[in-house]
């Protein structure tokens, strides 16, 4: 059984783990799915966000292609229907309705691997009592002295300002 869930702050490496997971699999000769939420009106108004558009990120070296971009019902079913030792990512996940993680739970435990990349606050309350392996993934403040627990976004929207405690309080 296999469901991971990736959290961290913005701009802390879950996109590029995700993809490094993905790009193993692939190349190891595994079956692999990209789902994305059709659910959130600002994620599906990019325009890559479509089935054979690429999921990337900050690291402009790394991408992988999106094999479907749907709602969390036709998540579910296809979530049903896959083989074990399939790969089915969920990148944004927080865009899926809570009731997908009884379908993340239930494909895990009969061999599909999972991985679950921004859950929402509401599918973490869920995951709390499922067996999953979380991966948290941590950056440091920008002053080098401690993890960051905050984000700035200043001019650019793509690369936060990551900052501990002490430096957002300044």
């Amino acid at each position: 059984m296999s469901l991971k869930i990736f959290t961290g702050l913005p701009g802390s490496g879950k996109t590029s783990a995700l993809i490094d997971e993905m790009i193993n699999r692939k190349n190891s000769g595994g079956q692999v799915l990209l789902i994305l939420s059709s659910e959130h009106e600002a994620l599906t108004k990019r325009p890559n966000v479509k089935p054979g558009g690429l999921m990337g990120c900050r690291d402009k070296t790394k991408s992988y292609p999106i094999d479907a971009v749907m709602d969390s019902n036709e998540a579910a079913a296809l979530l049903a229907t896959q083989e074990p030792g399939t790969m089915i990512v969920f990148d944004e996940a927080q865009y899926f309705q809570p009731a997908l993680v009884e379908s993340w739970q239930t494909a895990s435990e009969r061999g599909v691997d999972v991985l679950v990349g921004t859950p929402s606050v509401h599918q973490l309350q869920l995951l709390a009592d499922i067996t999953h392996e979380p991966i948290h993934l941590e950056v440091e403040c920008s002053c080098g002295r401690a993890s960051a627990s905050q984000v700035l976004y200043q001019k650019d929207l793509t690369y936060p300002q990551h900052l501990c405690s002490d430096c957002h309080a300044k």
